[in-house]
């Protein structure tokens, strides 16, 4: 028999075993052919003794992103660990703590290079004698079912394998190992960010609905905030004693949250306080704008997309929605006017007090931890009492105009000095007039480029010709006022004498 008769007998027999097979998928029952597989399964697995565990990067319903998985990326990500992978993927180090695999120097927005392992790589790491194998995986997400809630592109995870004789010390000790190193080494490597909600909303639709970021640079601290030192110590032990409060807050039955109100004039200082307290604790900043949240059901979901360390912060909370103590009344409007202005009145926030008031306190609070809510005001006296009342707002803060204390802040800070010549007349006019620090602040910035290798008496100076001005101002605006209730007051009574003559005529 030829080379040629042999392979055409092979081919026949392939042929007659392909169509047996697909007769049998078409007669037979799946159910036979489900267990035709557990079984080849079982086969398998008694000559494949390594166990799997998958680490997804998305989870739950609404899909967010695995802590788990966000723990393990930070601990294969570490310089003993990565440096054992081929492929990297390199980006920069905000931080610029420098502690991923590998480091160097570049023009970018860090000083760093964190390194962290490719996709589809491996890397094998050891722990209590036993032997572990990482590998990154990225898939195309089948997805079978209509859902309203978005769904990443692809599908990443990280698998780990080790041999089943080391199930028990893997599922005991090694899994919450890796956990607890990886989310201390994203704590120390996090970059800061600054959130704020999406400004669209549909119903319909989730993916217009939660947080976008940037990162948090803002470079304020308690040192550098024009205010009394007592009342900066006071503020800082505060926060501290609070970040350090778990157990506290677990043994009195509390949330671990605090409330923080802020108010006086504008230009006092609030914003630049916010950016203070993150800087302190190291938290990131929720930015909630009410005015883009559609209802109360889509403030309670952007609660649940907050992180722990996190400052919740509503400034201008009296501008922001209705949420004084007197509600406005409606008012009658014709048909016109409702047709005219009905579809604009469809788009405003259906926010109400109540749901204000679970979101900062009620069960849906609990939700999380470690976090501070901070409100911002020009006018306390116009926010509901139900709202800044302690337990809501545990402190209330007031940044008031600029002191001879807080001008020193900003002196040492715009010109390096502590004592001056001139302080003496700066405190006499600061107790004689109402300045805020943003308005003592630009009057010590130099005004020209060359004015910067200048004395510092002609920003001093600058000072003092303001506040002189702006106590002229504020003199003559009070001399006209008062000329303004005279001529009114004299008004009032000519227009009455013809009256009171006439009914004396009578």
């Amino acid at each position: 028999m030829g080379v040629q008769e042999t392979w055409a007998g092979w081919g026949s027999a392939l042929a007659s075993a392909m169509f047996l097979w697909a007769m049998f998928s078409q007669y037979f029952s799946d159910i036979l052919g489900d267990r035709l597989g557990v079984y080849a399964m079982k086969l398998v697995y008694l000559f494949y003794p390594y166990i799997e565990i998958t680490f997804e990067e998305y989870t739950g319903e609404l899909l967010r992103r695995s802590h788990a998985y966000a723990a393990v990326e930070s601990y294969l990500s570490a310089s003993s660990r990565s440096k054992h992978a081929r492929r990297l993927k390199a980006d920069y180090d905000r931080s610029g703590s420098g502690s991923g695999s590998g480091s160097g120097s570049g023009s970018g927005p860090g000083s760093a290079i964190i390194l962290s392992m490719d996709d589809h790589e491996e890397v094998i790491d050891s722990f209590s004698g036993a032997k572990l194998y990482w590998s990154s995986q990225i898939a195309p997400l089948e997805s079978h079912s209509i859902s309203f809630y978005p769904s990443p592109p692809d599908r990443r995870f990280y698998r780990l394998s080790f041999h089943r004789r080391h199930r028990d010390l893997v599922a005991n000790s090694y899994i919450p190992h890796v956990l607890d190193e990886g989310k201390a080494i994203g704590l120390k490597n996090r970059v800061r960010r600054l959130y704020t909600n999406n400004t669209s909303y549909d119903s319909y639709d989730f993916r217009k609905l939660g947080w976008s970021h940037v990162h948090f640079e803002h470079p304020a601290t308690f040192e550098t905030i024009a205010m009394d030192p007592e009342k900066k110590r006071d503020i800082v032990d505060d926060l501290i004693a609070f970040s350090r409060g778990k157990e506290f807050y677990s043994r009195v039955g509390k949330p671990w949250k605090r409330g923080y109100l802020l108010y006086g004039p504008p230009g006092t200082g609030k914003s630049t306080m916010i950016a203070a307290m993150a800087n302190l604790l190291d938290y990131d900043v929720y930015d909630l704008e009410l005015t883009a949240v559609k209802n109360n059901s889509a403030l309670r979901k952007l609660l649940l997309e907050i992180s722990g360390k996190a400052i919740i912060v509503l400034e201008d909370i009296d501008c922001s929605l209705d949420l004084s103590g007197k509600r406005k009344q409606e008012r009658e409007k014709s048909e016109e006017e409702v047709k005219k202005i009905g579809s604009e009145e469809n788009k405003e926030s259906k926010v109400t007090l109540s749901g204000l008031l679970n979101f900062i306190d009620g069960l849906w609070s609990a939700c999380g931890g470690e976090r501070l809510v901070v409100f911002t005001t020009n006018f306390v006296e116009k926010l509901d009492p139900a709202l800044i009342r302690r337990g809501r707002m545990d402190r209330h803060i007031e940044l008031s105009y600029c002191d001879f204390e807080g001008f020193k802040v900003l002196a040492r800070n715009y010109l390096g000095i502590k004592e001056h010549t001139l302080f003496e007349k700066i405190q006499r006019l600061l107790e004689e007039r109402n300045i805020t620090p943003a308005d003592v602040a630009e009057n010590l910035m130099p005004k020209k480029v060359k004015e910067v290798a200048v004395s510092v008496e002609v920003c001093l100076t600058n000072l003092i010709q303001a506040l002189m001005e702006s106590k002229l101002k504020s003199a003559k605006g009070e001399e006209e006022m008062l000329a303004g209730t005279v001529a009114k007051v004299v008004e009032e009574k000519e227009s009455a004498a013809p009256s009171t003559l006439n009914d004396v005529a009578r």
